[in-house]
C-alpha cells in the first residue's frame, strides 16, 4: 500500500525537477554515486540539479521522514565545505491531524450502516448534534475504506485531507466532494462548542448520511478500477 507521505514527496521530486529543467539545469533524479563527487558518495540524494555555474542536491522531505534529519545533515555539513555546491532541501506535509490514530482499522461496512441506522434513530427523535456527529463517523469510515481499497495509506490523514485528496486522484466525484467540505464545517462546530442552525445540522445530516448510503456499495464494487494519473501508484474508481 503506497504512504500518503511517500506519493507526497515522488510529486515535490517531479515538481523540483521540472523547475530547474525550465531553468535550464541538467538534471537527473536520484542520482548514483558515479555521479557524485567522492564527499557525497555516501549519500542517497533525490535530485541532482547542474549548470556552467553551480551543483545543487536536492533533498525531498515529509513529516513522516524529517524526523530522522542526521543524514541530512551531514549532507549539508559535507556540501557546505564544497565550492560551487549547494543543498536545497524541500519540505512538503500532507495534511494532517495529530489526534487522528496513525494505526488502526475503520469501521467495516456492517458497522457502518449501523451507524447510520443509529443517527437516523437519533434525528428522528431530534438529537440532531448527537445524530451528525455519529454520521460523521460512518462518513469517515467509508471514506478511509474507499482509500484502502484504492491503494492509498491514509494513516493520520485528517477528514478533510482524506476527501481531498480522494477528490483530487478522481476517486470521488464532486458531489462527494461538496458534502464532506460542507459537513466538516458542522462537525468541527459541534465538536469545538460553537452552535449550528438546527435547520442547517438537519439539511446538511440529510446530505451526508445520502452521501454515505451511495458510497457504501462501492466497497463491494467488482467493476474495474483504472490507473491513477500523472504516475501515481495505485488504482482508482470514481464513486459517489
Amino acid at each position: 500500500m503506497t504512504s500518503i507521505f511517500a506519493e507526497k514527496e515522488e510529486e515535490a521530486i517531479r515538481a523540483v525537477a521540472a523547475r530547474y529543467k525550465s531553468r535550464g539545469y541538467d538534471v537527473v533524479v536520484q542520482p548514483g554515486p558515479v555521479l557524485l563527487p567522492v564527499p557525497l558518495k555516501q549519500f542517497r540524494p533525490d535530485l541532482l540539479a547542474k549548470n556552467a555555474k553551480e551543483k545543487v542536491v536536492v533533498e525531498v522531505r515529509s513529516k513522516a521522514t524529517l524526523t530522522d534529519a542526521t543524514p541530512a545533515k551531514r549532507m549539508a555539513q559535507t556540501i557546505e565545505s564544497m565550492p560551487g555546491w549547494r543543498l536545497e532541501l524541500v519540505v512538503v506535509n500532507p495534511e494532517l491531524q495529530s489526534s487522528v490514530p496513525a494505526r488502526g482499522e475503520a469501521l467495516s461496512s456492517k458497522q457502518i450502516v449501523a451507524r447510520t441506522d443509529e443517527a437516523k434513530t437519533l434525528a428522528s427523535k431530534g438529537h440532531l448534534s448527537a445524530a451528525f456527529l455519529m454520521s460523521w463517523s460512518a462518513a469517515e469510515a467509508v471514506l478511509r475504506r474507499i482509500a484502502s481499497r484504492n491503494g492509498l495509506d491514509t494513516s493520520g490523514y485528517s477528514p478533510a485531507a482524506l476527501y481531498k485528496e480522494l477528490y483530487s486522484i478522481g476517486v470521488i466525484s464532486r458531489r462527494a466532494y461538496e458534502t464532506f467540505a460542507e459537513a466538516i464545517q458542522a462537525r468541527n462546530s459541534l465538536v469545538h462548542g460553537f452552535k449550528v442552525s438546527g435547520v442547517s445540522l438537519r439539511a446538511k445530516l440529510g446530505r451526508l448520511i445520502a452521501t454515505v448510503d451511495r458510497l457504501l456499495p462501492d466497497l463491494h464494487s467488482t467493476r474495474a478500477t483504472i490507473p491513477f494519473e500523472s504516475g501515481r501508484r495505485g488504482r482508482r474508481t470514481t464513486a459517489g
